[in-house]
Order: structure tokens, then C-alpha cells, then sequence
């Protein structure tokens, strides 16, 4: 799975995190400290799993896009950094705008499904992230 970070124990009592892009984290471990890392990246690939509801046929995911606000175009809420990206109108897979190093769309990209709705805002008009988010 794109995303995950893996676990690895040594002999040498040293813990290496491989995140996704290949970058290596060495930590020092007893029991205590490896019992709770192992929880915490388990939890946190839970999470990542999490970031993806539905694929279309081609194994794209697909993200609600909401009308803009201003009139040109749509926008998409991204649950992985959690921010707004624009995009043209109309349906259809886009190269995603997410520039999250382990973003899980950074390999495909992602499919827009237009749902007729504006971009959520706060009361001053700003823009806020969609309920459930």
C-alpha cells in the first residue's frame, strides 16, 4: 500500500521507520517504547487507509468536487493535507494538487465527481473543510 510506514526491529535494539519516498528514521528501543511505536504507526496507516472512501473502474480514487465560489471551476477537499485544490470544470481524473510527500495520490491522481454543492463556508466566507472531514 502507497503511504505506509513500515516497522523494522534489530538485534541492536534499534527501531527503523521506513517512510514512503524512502527516507529512514533509526530509534534507539526497549519493550515499552516498541509496543507503543508499533501502535502509533499502526494507527496512523489505519488512518491513511482511511483517506480513499471509493475507486472507480480504472482504481482511481474519487473525490466529491464542489461548485467554487467564485464561478470558475471546482474544488476538491483533501483529507491528507487537508486543504482546498482547484481544479477546471467538469468530471473527470485530474493530476492531483496535493504536495504531500506520502500523499496517496500522488502516483494516480484522482477522479472529480461534481455534487452540484458550493464550498463549504465559514460565516465570514471563508472556506472550511466539508462536514465529516
Amino acid at each position: 500500500m502507497s503511504g505506509v510506514v513500515n516497522v523494522e526491529f534489530t538485534l541492536g535494539r534499534e527501531i527503523r521507520l521506513k517512510h514512503p519516498g524512502g527516507r529512514v528514521t533509526r530509534l534507539a528501543w526497549d519493550e515499552a517504547t516498541a509496543e507503543f511505536l508499533v501502535e502509533m504507526v499502526n494507527m496512523e496507516n489505519r488512518q491513511r487507509a482511511q483517506l480513499v472512501d471509493e475507486l472507480d473502474e480504472n482504481g482511481y480514487p474519487i473525490l466529491d468536487a464542489y461548485e467554487r465560489n467564485d464561478g470558475y471551476g471546482l474544488a476538491v477537499w483533501c483529507r491528507c493535507c487537508r486543504r482546498w485544490h482547484v481544479h477546471g470544470h467538469g468530471a473527470g481524473h485530474r493530476v492531483e494538487h496535493c504536495h504531500k510527500e506520502d500523499s496517496p495520490y500522488m502516483k494516480t491522481g484522482y477522479v472529480l465527481r461534481p455534487i452540484g454543492k458550493p464550498v463549504p463556508t465559514f460565516n465570514n466566507g471563508r472556506p472550511r473543510p466539508p462536514e465529516g472531514s
